[in-house]
């Protein structure tokens, strides 16, 4: 059954080399890409293959890089003296973050009663049902002469 998908494996192999991806190698080869991917995993020298190839796909776009950055092209010297010359030219910036997780402060029964009255009035805004604002005080503010 390994040796039936052979030229499927190399026709896979040559299309990848020329079109840098997958799907359009696949198509190409007239094999379904999730075939491609079980062949990755179940063949290790077509997974090794995959591997070499993409590599001399790397290669082919590096050499680009470089003769672009020949013919004054900024974007790809700024690129490779990024890559290349991590040291000098990368970027260094350098962001640490120490804070304590946040912890609301807790409200007062005054505050709860004032935060109550605006959400029932944005409600009645909204045409919602509320509770009148004497079941809202009741609710939230407990009465001094009743036993907590």
């Amino acid at each position: 059954m390994q040796h039936s998908y052979r030229g499927k494996k190399a026709a896979f192999l040559k299309a990848l080399r020329a079109t840098y991806s997958v799907a359009p190698a696949a198509d190409l080869a007239d094999v379904h890409r999730c075939t491609v991917y079980r062949w990755m995993e179940t063949d290790a020298k077509f997974r090794a293959a995959v591997h070499d190839t993409r590599e001399a796909c790397l290669d082919d776009i590096e050499a680009r890089h470089f003769a672009a950055a020949k013919d004054k092209c900024t974007l790809s010297r700024i690129h490779l003296l990024k890559s290349h010359r991590r040291a000098i030219y990368g970027d260094h910036g350098k962001v640490e973050v120490a804070a304590q997780p946040w912890q609301p402060e807790p409200l007062s029964p005054e505050q709860m009663k004032n935060a109550w009255r605006v959400a029932m009035d944005s409600m009645r805004d909204c045409n919602l049902p509320a509770k009148p604002a004497e079941e809202a005080d009741a609710e939230i503010v407990p009465d001094a002469d009743k036993p907590h």
